[in-house]
């Protein structure tokens, strides 16, 4: 698949914005709880962090990044176990 220059544009952007706030402490905690696949609790915590002002702006800036990671990780996991379950018998 081709990618064109402004997809390459858009990931570039974000894989910038996302690594220039990785080191705030909301985002390293908001990765552990989705490293421990703690989805529901990691976009609750996303909102909290949309009402506060006292977050730097490289931090704002990628929370509807984050919210996106969130809720595809939330999505692969869900269908990774629904695989394993195998075939529904009815």
């Amino acid at each position: 698949m081709q990618l064109s220059n402004f997809g390459k544009l858009l990931i570039c952007s974000c894989v910038l914005l996302t690594s220039a706030a990785a080191d705030e402490p909301a985002l390293k905690f908001l990765e552990g709880l989705r490293q421990r696949r703690y989805f529901d609790t990691a976009l609750e915590y996303i909102d909290q962090l949309e009402g506060r002002s006292d977050l730097p702006q490289e931090v704002t800036k990628v929370l509807d990044l984050e919210r996106g990671i969130t809720l595809r990780a939330q999505a692969t996991q869900m269908t990774k176990n629904r695989l394993s379950q195998g075939p529904s018998r009815h």
